[in-house]
């Protein structure tokens, strides 16, 4: 310590965390010739994959294929190894974060997991999850197969893990509180970490449980979340997954996409797998799916839903005609039978608000 001046030294020694040593860059200079070694603690929260050793040193180029799963939002990236036997309160924890500001309480608030044995993940609970890669349906091409195996499930290593979270400021329709909303996984405040800390115990989480969101169809108002309670301390991510809400449970949807909206649309193919649909296909475009729907029931199969992400009068219209003049759409393909179990056309506010619900929101009671 330059502070010590010339009071002699003593063979005391303090020892203090890393985190709160401070060295003023004209002292760097004393510690040049000092030997050090370091010995890290081994511990099971690993973070990423192994690199394998005989990976090349050079970056390939991702395949024209890898690419395109990317932009369909079935991104090929590795899977992130979690384990639920670390020390601390929120050993075996999982936690996403969103909407909290300033970044110095996000930073403090993540802090605080990593430092008491949690983990945070950046993405999105997708990493969490195996989901069946989005088949591009086109005219004269099959349905998606039923005997294929379409299995939306966590991952070995998430099937491990403990109690799992997202944390927020308040409600939001970011893309980590929707995905939450449609697994059935609490959104919580930041306070109830900060609390477990300060209390050094697992807390009961149902007191920090914030809103789905603003409904329209309870004229703006604030729906609560209507989760069932369970101890963080003892839960289990798979347990979570399991007992979750399926809106969409056995139905088959189909997602119109257009090159332009698969941006927008990254996550809507992860979301309608979350809600419980088993088989999920994409569609480039209207005329696309009309010839899917015509051609799926030609083979005695159906599609319930018909997604389209902000035309759904339009899409209707030119689907199925004009509906409220009789006038069927000018390809004439879809007899009055077929319009009687037409899919139901629905866009991107009906799913948010089905999810702010609970419930489809045209369903009855």
């Amino acid at each position: 310590r330059q502070s010590i001046g010339d009071a002699k030294a003593t063979d005391q020694q303090t020892v203090v965390p890393l985190a709160y040593i401070y060295l003023e860059p004209q002292m760097w200079t004393n510690f040049k010739d000092r030997p050090y070694h370091y010995e890290p603690e081994q511990t099971n929260l690993a973070l990423g994959l192994p690199t394998p050793s005989d990976r090349p040193s050079t970056p390939t180029t991702p395949s024209s294929r890898t690419r395109r799963a990317k932009t369909l939002g079935t991104s090929i990236r590795p899977a992130m190894s979690f384990s639920n036997h670390g020390a601390g309160l929120f050993g075996g924890m999982v936690f996403a974060i969103t909407n909290v500001s300033p970044e110095e309480k996000r930073a403090r608030i993540k802090k605080h997991i990593h430092e008491y044995g949690g983990q945070v993940i950046e993405s999105g609970f997708d990493e969490l999850f195996e989901a069946p890669k989005l088949t591009v349906t086109s005219s004269g091409k099959p349905s998606p197969s039923k005997t294929k195996d379409r299995t939306f499930r966590l991952t070995n290593d998430a099937n491990n893990m403990g109690f799992t979270c997202l944390l927020a400021d308040k409600h939001c329709r970011n893309a980590k509180y929707i995905q939450a909303l449609a697994l059935g996984i609490p959104c919580l405040s930041p306070r109830w970490i900060q609390d477990c800390v300060s209390k050094q115990r697992v807390l009961s989480w149902d007191a920090y449980l914030l809103a789905a969101g603003e409904s329209t169809l309870l004229d703006g108002a604030i729906r609560s979340r209507q989760l069932q309670s369970y101890p963080a301390a003892t839960a289990r991510l798979s347990t979570i997954i399991d007992n979750r809400a399926r809106l969409l449970d056995g139905m088959a949807v189909l997602l119109i996409m257009t090159k332009s909206e698969e941006k927008a649309m990254i996550n809507h193919p992860f979301l309608t797998h979350a809600l419980g649909a088993v088989r999920v296909a994409r569609a480039a475009s209207i005329e696309a799916a009309a010839d899917t729907i015509i051609e799926a029931q030609a083979s005695g199969e159906h599609w319930d839903w018909v997604y389209s992400h902000e035309n759904e009068k339009q899409t209707e219209k030119i689907l199925f005609g004009d509906t409220s003049t009789g006038k069927k759409r000018k390809r004439g393909r879809v007899s009055d039978e077929d319009l009687k179990a037409r899919p139901k056309i629905v866009g991107h506010e009906f799913v948010i608000q089905s999810l702010i619900l609970g419930r489809l929101v045209d369903d009855e009671g």
